[in-house]
């Protein structure tokens, strides 16, 4: 196992393809992403890459969703709420907090709130409206 973290090409294209990225992308979106640079690279040594950057703390892993893990390039603490409508997950702001737990040592911990984010609030809207102007025409 490597004990010194190597810059290797992989790894530079996975690190620019997370580069500014605020999706949350799922390795098997990464790795589409990656293969369009390195048209030979197998979805092994990107998961495997990711994983190690992870360890090294280059990438955070987003424990959003259960099924799938998710990637986010922003290391600092920060907490998550997805859209119930559409699925996407955005960062919330987070400001400086702190909790203690007695007899404890917090590593770390998250908050996962789950909302509609303002388009699919949009949408739900019209779909209500349009819903309640059809019971009025009866």
């Amino acid at each position: 196992m490597e004990t010194k973290f190597k810059k290797t090409p992989q790894r530079a294209a996975i690190l620019k393809a997370l580069e500014g990225n605020k999706t949350h992308p799922t390795a098997n979106e990464i790795y589409r992403n990656v293969k369009r640079k390195f048209p030979d690279i197998s979805f092994a040594t990107v998961y495997n890459n990711l994983e190690r950057l992870v360890a090294y703390g280059k990438l955070a892993e987003a424990t959003i969703d259960p099924k799938k893990k998710r990637f986010d390039p922003c290391t600092l603490a920060h907490d998550h709420v997805i859209c119930a409508g559409c699925g996407r997950i955005f960062d919330i702001v987070q400001r400086a907090k702190k909790i203690k737990i007695k007899g404890f040592r917090v590593l770390s911990f998250t908050t996962q709130v789950k909302a509609l984010c303002p388009f699919c609030l949009k949408k739900s809207r019209g779909k209500e409206r349009r819903k309640n102007a059809g019971k009025r025409k009866r």
